[in-house]
């Protein structure tokens, strides 16, 4: 997925907040927990996308900020939105 245009302040904690929000969103398509190998080859290329422009949309935003200051789910939601 591409990236999204941002004013660059700091990347302090854009990779972490990036997996972290990838993960919520595959714990949302519900393909985490007991026997997750199963569950995650269930996800098909839509959802993929979904969880990677989530997580590109929450890195996005911690590098608008000073600091590693991780958005609340509002504000990526927000932010996807447009």
């Amino acid at each position: 997925v591409p990236a999204q245009k941002i004013a660059l302040v700091d990347t302090v904690g854009a990779g972490d907040t990036f997996m972290a929000n990838f993960l919520v969103k595959l714990d949302d398509f519900g393909v985490l927990g007991i026997n997750p190998r199963e569950k995650l080859r269930s996800l098909n290329s839509e959802n993929l996308v979904q969880a990677l422009n989530y997580a590109t949309a929450a890195a996005a935003i911690v590098c608008e900020r000073a600091g590693c200051q991780p958005p609340t789910r509002q504000e990526v939601e927000l932010r996807l939105k447009g």
